[in-house]
Parts: C-alpha cells; sequence; structure tokens
C-alpha cells in the first residue's frame, strides 16, 4: 500500500477515501506523469462511485446517489463589470485588512469585483444587465460563461458553465 501520486502501488482492498486498484493497473499508473494519473484515478473513482468515510473496520461501501429534480431560473453570464470602476481608499483598506478576500478581483482596467457590486450582463438576447451586490460577487464568484441561478425559494447563486449544462436542462 502506499500513495500512487508518489508513485506507490496500492494492491488488494479498498481503504476509506481510496480508490480500488489491482496490481497491473497500479504499476501503469506508476509509469505515468502525475497529471495524467489524476486523471486516470478520478475516472476509476467515478466509475467505482464516491465511497462512504468509515473506520478501518467497517468496510466502506458506495454512497446514495442522487439526481437533481430542482427548477431554477439561470441565465448565461457574457460579462461582468464592477458597479464603480474604482474602490473608495476606505474599500481598499477593507480589501487588504480582510482574510477572506480570495474572491476580490482586480480587472484590467482597476475594477475590483467583490468590494463593490457589479452588473452581470447576460449572454440570453432579451434580458437586461442586472446588479449584484458585493456579497454575492464574494460569494460566489461568478465568471463569464457561468450561470446566474434563481432558485425557487429566491436563493441567488452561480454555477460555472460545464456543473450547469451537466445538471439542467432548459424546459
Amino acid at each position: 500500500m502506499g500513495n500512487p501520486m508518489n508513485g506507490d502501488i496500492y494492491e488488494g482492498g479498498l481503504r476509506p477515501g481510496d480508490v480500488d486498484l489491482d496490481e497491473d493497473t497500479a504499476r501503469r499508473l506508476k509509469e505515468m506523469i502525475p497529471a495524467r494519473r489524476i486523471k486516470d484515478l478520478m475516472q476509476k473513482f467515478r466509475e467505482q462511485g464516491a465511497m462512504a468515510a468509515g473506520n478501518d473496520d467497517a468496510p466502506s461501501r458506495p454512497m446514495p446517489k442522487y439526481k437533481c429534480h430542482k427548477k431554477v431560473w439561470a441565465l448565461e453570464i457574457a460579462n461582468i463589470e464592477a458597479t464603480r470602476p474604482k474602490p473608495t481608499i476606505a474599500e481598499l483598506e477593507e480589501i487588504l485588512a480582510s482574510e477572506g478576500n480570495k474572491n476580490i478581483n482586480i480587472s484590467p482596467s482597476g475594477a475590483v469585483l467583490g468590494v463593490t457590486g457589479a452588473i452581470i450582463t447576460p449572454a440570453d438576447e432579451g434580458f437586461a444587465p442586472f446588479e449584484v451586490d458585493a456579497a454575492y460577487i464574494r460569494k460566489h464568484d461568478p465568471q463569464i460563461g457561468g450561470y446566474f441561478v434563481v432558485y425557487e425559494d429566491g436563493y441567488k447563486s452561480y454555477s460555472p458553465r460545464a456543473a450547469f449544462q451537466g445538471g439542467y436542462t432548459r424546459i
């Protein structure tokens, strides 16, 4: 047993969080470059299903699968612009003082997304640009090409393009 990312070989049973590999597959993975190894391990993990975490005494088993059946309203994002081109001195001080600023992005024009709100321009024709607040930008970190999503209860969210298109069909 070992870590296949380090070239170690896995044999036999499955440990919580591991992917079950036979000796031949483990040797093949050992010869791959790490990036390719990760892709193959992820595929094997998907094929086996996510394994429920447990202790070493209890056997792991696939977690229950669920299919999404939510109805949402969504618009593809064509553009995101800060509501104000440049932040104030106080807003810049807030950025520097906060530890939770990972979703604050400075655009090439100097606009700071995540301190001020933003104007989202939908890709879908016939829908006007609309404003979202700074809290939405910091929490969801929306990206062009993704989707602005509103759930039935009014909750506003963001979904990356691949995840949204893989999970939702227009009705």
